[in-house]
């Protein structure tokens, strides 16, 4: 029996709460892992109630009575009950008392939320959890195109070239937030190179060495950057983590109106799987955050 449209999406958003956690739990602080475990926690909820509703099985009102009205239902009881009754233990000693999970101890209970997704999605609904595609959520069709790019490089192997699509996949998102929310952000400083010519060599030359010597061009680039972190705090992102992401991935640089894009690359290592993941779900947070 094929899902309906409505399961789907509730996989997808389950997917996008993992994704969602993984993001906290990059800040690597106790309070962040402990919100990232309610998110988790939530993912996982959701999903089982899409196994429960497929199963035609009336879902436990307890989080840890899903293993036991599966079994009891005929059907192979459900993996991993020890871990994912640990998960529901440090998200009640949170939500309930108040009490923070080492952010180590959350990043190991973060894999086995994955695991048990993508286990039952596999074993009940008979598909596979990966492919609920997240990039179905973000509503610019460029940004869309540009993400599956990079999904499409990332299983071939090429992380950097993966990374430049996933640049070009914010670059949209973020020029749709700025059309969006225009009229409330702060504005780019635009720029051209002055020029001061009177003839007299006497008089130019110095005038330019001084121009020169402003570094004026710097110093646009850097209140930019300033601006746009600004924008990223009124648009509801974490600024630390847009920091990073522009850490982790390529400028993007316009020959003028109408031009592709070209990207340039920073001094620094070869990107990993790990700095993708972390760009990927930044992109997609940003994204349904600000409905772009």
């Amino acid at each position: 029996m094929p899902l309906t449209p409505d399961e789907m999406r509730r996989i997808t958003y389950s997917r996008y709460l993992l994704e969602r956690a993984k993001n906290l739990q990059a800040h690597q602080t106790d309070l962040s892992s402990a919100e990232a475990i309610l998110a988790a926690h939530d993912a996982a909820e959701m999903l089982m109630r899409v196994v429960c509703e497929y199963l035609n099985i009336t879902p436990e009102d307890r989080f840890m009575g899903f293993w036991k009205v599966v079994k009891n239902h005929g059907h192979q009881e459900p993996p991993l009950k020890s871990a994912m009754d640990s998960l529901n233990n440090q998200r009640n000693e949170f939500k309930h008392r108040g009490r923070l999970s080492h952010a180590k101890s959350v990043e190991g209970l973060l894999f086995t939320v994955v695991e048990f997704c993508e286990r039952i999605s596999r074993d009940y609904l008979g598909i596979d959890y990966n492919n609920a595609t997240l990039t179905a959520l973000i509503q610019s069709p460029s940004a869309r195109t540009s993400f599956d790019e990079a999904e499409t490089k990332y299983r071939a192997g090429d992380v950097k070239d993966a990374m430049g699509s996933l640049r070009k996949a914010f670059g949209a998102v973020y020029e749709d937030a700025l059309k969006k929310y225009g009229e409330d952000l702060p504005e780019h400083m635009s720029w051209s190179e002055p020029t001061f010519r009177t003839g007299h060599h006497e008089i130019d030359h110095p005038v330019k060495n001084l121009i020169d010597s402003l570094n004026l061009r710097s110093i646009v680039e850097h209140v930019n950057d300033l601006t746009e972190t600004m924008n990223m705090q009124i648009l509801g992102v974490d600024a630390l983590m847009f920091r990073k992401f522009v850490r982790l991935t390529p400028h993007m640089l316009r020959r003028g109106f109408g031009h592709e894009p070209f990207l340039v690359w920073q001094q620094g290592g070869t990107p990993t799987p790990e700095d993708y993941e972390f760009c990927r779900s930044f992109i997609i947070n940003f994204a349904l955050q600000n409905g772009v």
